[in-house]
């Protein structure tokens, strides 16, 4: 049994969190678990003796190792038991391993964490070594998580052990404590620690072995004031030994976009002669700013590799070491990604310290530039004829460029040229993003084309001008070349995912001196273009690659481009949408016909797809336009949300033709470019948008149209197995105006109507169909259609409708209404609800029925009488509630319903509402009001 409650122990001691279960033990007068000292003298805070808390409370950090209990006499100061310490620790981590003892835990109902009258904090320590060994004890005076960098130590003593027992008697200054804890916020002692020199084992088993026993807390008479002390700098900073490495996180992560047109910044000082070699990473630790540099202090000489030292005023022997942004060359600066910040100070391998140094981690910051680094000095130079030559850049996401432009600065020397290209990096590898594009120079003027066709330097074919150049002001002979992102045509750019990052300038060869400030590239504001400019030519097959929309912003409105065919032909594409790394054809083939001054517009079935419509402010130019509710491709769905329309491809090309490559959009059409236009004895079967009956309740379906001319059309909405949902619809059209056999017509502008069909008047035959219909999916006509018509798909929707009165007069006897379709199973611990307006006195019984079972549901008790006293459910059960306007609203639990109908069939669903012959009490139903709501 003891062996199994070891194995538990050592587990639970691995892990960084302990929970506490147990109080804790106190010696001297009984000062309760409230944490006030009471005539007492001292708190054992742990000795070791039982499980819980001794044990249990006990914190592991920076890599420690392990812990176990130990019994074996040898080893035990006082009583039976210690603490038997594993010591490994950390390579990555500047800080020792060390464990600590809270001071204070609700659960268990002490607290010690007031140290005012704290004289002293002891406690023994068996070394196994023979040498001596130096360790650290100190107070934790913030315990923020159960991360190592969530603990904040302060005011630590260290202490040289010998070989078997020494006591650590610990003195703690509580100003001090108290000022590094932050004065204005300190709340007390939070736990106290112990750090052990890392020992290089990685295991349990090759650990160096420490025990520890009696860590007591001993009080004196007087309280201590607590006063706000001044530190001075050696105080305050941080100590690191020689021969030791420094692995420092940073308190706070810094974006490399803080150090635009800036420095960094941070003060140390080396105590002694000797070097710190060292650098600033990110998240994988690598060098951001540059390689490793080197600090050395020779005498009264300070200097670095790299960046510059200044000597800080007043500051005796400490130096601040700085660098330009302008002239940092680290290599995460294309590979990081988006973790594109300063985390890390790192001195890599423990040789690097070679004297004491203090660090003041609090300097670390952005500052302003305190040197100047002029553009000539961080160019990178490119030889003429020098060859095919890379270099990296600060990587910048795919993502960034949307809607904007890449830029960067260059200088040419003479009359010459150079081409070059942009890679992205990412899981596909290197990609071509922004094409090849040569930029000469000659006679001072310089020009930017794209190169459609190469070999060598020698064969290749320029095309397009592309981009734009602007000199530098103040910079001699150093322009900017600007280039927006709807313009890339590189052969990766349709491959290159939002995240890949675009990262590498790439020179193919260049006819003259170069300079190119390879720091400079970045994300600039897109500059305007005229649809000439944008536009590229395209005589056969291509990609073009555009700005990418989101799927979700075509909803309700249509995709469009604008192009110039300066000749008859055609031209055949399809268009395609991305998420990740899945494709979808989203628009089918489509081809565009020009013949003469006509267009048409029709997909490889032949059929009309699309529009052509003239620019009204520029000749020969049009839009094509295409209905979202048109789209046709093969992977076309619903669930295409997380996919952006990002690619056109075109299978062919007759004749040239010119597409302005940034106008491609998402675009809301009027009415007519929007609708679909249906000639005479066409038959329409369309696929709408998806709408749950359910979103039908108590409202219409709603759809627009325009007759183009006489007419009968005949149709029905339905389900996806195409049962029919609304019923049969006649709508007519022809001199003597327009007119429907069902629902409410509305005249709404230039010739359009709007019909609503009302659920309740909605009795297709799929209503009774097994399983119910769902969805309104799909709108048909019959072949009978002969009504040439626009319809606007996008319209239909569920809209809002008034209320649906039908009179029951008294004269009348029984009669019968349908109601709206309510499951059975919906009504499960519900009630039903229906209202209505009495017009004079007198009584009326009613039930709910269903139709296919042709029986009462809720029975014949509940009726309702109004007479001179009011208005009142007579019989049965129910309730009445008073609306507005002499409306009332009666409700029935489902649990009250004792109809015949149960009895007579297998009821599914509340169809009709049926009044007796013998009612005596006119009234007015609303048909639409009945639902289910909350059971009373």
């Amino acid at each position: 049994m003891k062996r199994k409650f070891l194995a538990v122990l050592i587990a639970l001691l691995a892990m960084c969190s302990l929970a506490f279960v147990a109080c804790n033990k106190s010696n001297g007068a009984d000062g309760g678990n409230d944490g006030q000292i009471a005539n007492e003298n001292r708190v054992v805070l742990a000795d070791f003796e039982q499980w819980a808390p001794d044990f249990q409370i006990m914190r592991l950090m920076e890599s420690f190792g392990a812990v176990d209990v130990n019994a074996d006499e040898n080893f035990v100061k006082s009583g039976k038991q210690s603490a038997k310490l594993y010591v490994t620790g950390s390579e990555v981590s500047a800080d020792n391993p060390y464990i600590y003892l809270p001071t204070k835990s609700e659960y268990l109902g002490f607290d010690y964490t007031d140290f005012r009258k704290v004289e002293t904090v002891t406690a023994q320590v068996y070394s196994c070594a023979e040498e001596s060994i130096t360790v650290e004890m100190g107070v934790v005076v913030a315990i923020n998580g159960i991360k190592d960098k969530d603990v904040q130590r302060a005011y630590s003593k260290t202490y040289t052990l010998s070989a078997g027992w020494n006591e650590l008697v610990y003195t703690p200054d509580i100003s001090y404590i108290a000022t590094m804890a932050g004065f204005e916020t300190f709340d007390g002692v939070k736990g106290v620690y112990f750090a052990f020199p890392k020992s290089g084992a990685t295991i349990k088993a090759d650990a160096d072995i420490y025990y520890l026993d009696d860590v007591i807390i001993n009080y004196g008479d007087t309280e201590k004031t607590i006063e706000k002390v001044t530190l001075s700098k050696d105080d305050a900073a941080t100590v690191y030994k020689a021969g030791n490495a420094i692995t420092k996180l940073l308190d706070t992560a810094m974006p490399i976009t803080d150090f635009e047109n800036k420095a960094i910044y941070f003060e140390f000082k080396l105590v002694s002669d000797g070097k710190m070699t060292f650098y600033f990473g990110n998240g994988n630790h690598a060098g951001i700013i540059g390689g490793f540099i080197t600090v050395t202090k020779n005498g009264d000489s300070v200097t670095a590799s790299t960046g510059r030292v200044f000597p800080i005023n007043g500051e005796d022997g400490w130096y601040a070491w700085t660098k330009n942004r302008a002239e940092w060359t680290g290599t995460p600066l294309n590979t990081a990604g988006a973790d594109t910040t300063i985390k890390y100070f790192l001195t890599g391998s423990a040789s690097n310290l070679t004297t004491d140094v203090r660090i003041d981690w609090t300097s670390v910051k952005a500052v302003d530039c305190m040197y100047e680094s002029t553009r000539d000095d961080v160019a990178n130079k490119y030889p003429a004829n020098a060859g095919w030559t890379a270099k990296p850049f600060n990587g910048i996401a795919m993502s960034e460029f949307g809607g904007k432009a890449i830029a960067f600065d260059f200088k040419m020397e003479t009359d010459g040229a150079m081409q070059f290209y942009v890679q992205a990096s990412g899981d596909g590898g290197a990609k071509s993003v922004i094409g090849r594009i040569q930029i000469a120079k000659k006679d001072e003027t310089l020009t930017a084309k794209t190169v459609t066709s190469y070999t060598n330097k020698d064969t290749y074919v320029l095309g397009d001008d592309v981009g734009r150049i602007t000199p530098i002001d103040g910079a001699d002979n150093w322009y900017t070349f600007t280039f927006n992102r709807e313009l890339w045509h590189g052969s990766g750019v349709g491959s290159a995912s939002a995240d890949d990052l675009v990262n590498n300038f790439i020179i193919d060869y260049t006819t003259t001196n170069v300079s190119v400030d390879g720091r400079s590239f970045r994300v600039a504001d897109a500059y305007d273009l005229t649809r000439n400019e944008a536009a590229r030519t395209y005589s056969g097959p291509a990609e073009i690659n555009f700005t990418p929309i989101a799927f979700s912003d075509f909803d309700g409105k249509a995709f469009r481009f604008e192009f110039r065919m300066e000749n008859g032909g055609n031209i055949r594409f399809y268009v395609r949408a991305k998420s990740g790394t899945d494709y979808k054809s989203v628009i089918g083939f489509v081809t565009i016909t020009k013949s003469g001054d006509a267009f048409t517009c029709k997909n490889d079935s032949g059929k009309d797809i699309g529009k052509v419509v003239p620019i009204e402010d520029d000749d020969g130019w049009f839009a094509y336009i295409l209905n979202r509710g048109d789209w046709h491709g093969s992977n076309l769905s619903e669930t295409l949300d997380t996919y952006t329309v990002e690619k056109m491809v075109i299978s062919s090309v007759e004749s040239s033709i010119k597409i302005a490559v940034n106008r491609f959009s998402a675009y809301t059409p009027t009415r007519d470019e929007r609708a679909t236009y249906y000639d005479a004895s066409s038959k329409v079967e369309k696929f709408i948008t998806r709408i749950p009956l359910s979103d039908f309740d108590g409202k219409a379906v709603h759809f627009e149209f325009k007759p183009m001319g006489s007419g009968t059309m005949q149709f029905y909405f339905s389900d996806s197995d195409n049962g029919s949902i609304t019923g049969v619809v006649t709508i007519k059209s022809d001199n003597n105006g327009t007119t429907t056999d069902k629902g409410t017509l509305t005249e709404s502008g230039d010739g359009w109507f709007g019909l609503d069909i009302k659920r309740v008047e909605c009795n297709g035959s799929g209503f009774n169909s097994t399983p119910h219909p769902e969805k309104l999916n799909y709108f048909t006509t019959f072949t009978t259609f002969n009504l040439p018509v626009l319809i606007d798909w996008d319209s239909v929707s569920a809209v809002e409708t008034s209320r649906r009165e039908v009179v029951f007069d008294v004269t009348t006897a029984t009669k019968s209404n349908p109601v709206s379709y309510i499951s059975l199973s919906a009504l499960d611990g519900k009630a039903i609800h229906f209202e209505f307006k009495p017009t004079g006195e007198g009584t009326f019984g009613f039930y709910f029925a269903d139709g296919s079972v042709n029986g009462g549901l809720t029975g014949t008790s509940s009726q309702i009488t109004k007479d001179a006293s009011g208005i009142r459910v007579s019989g049965g059960n129910g309730r009445l509630i008073a609306l507005d306007d002499g409306w009332y609203a009666f409700e029935l639990n489902r649990s009250d319903w004792n109809g015949s109908a149960f009895n007579n069939g297998t009821p599914t669903k509340v169809t009709y509402f049926t009044t007796f012959s013998q009612f005596s009490l006119t009234f007015i139903l609303d048909v639409n009001s009945v639902k289910v709501v909350d059971s009373f």
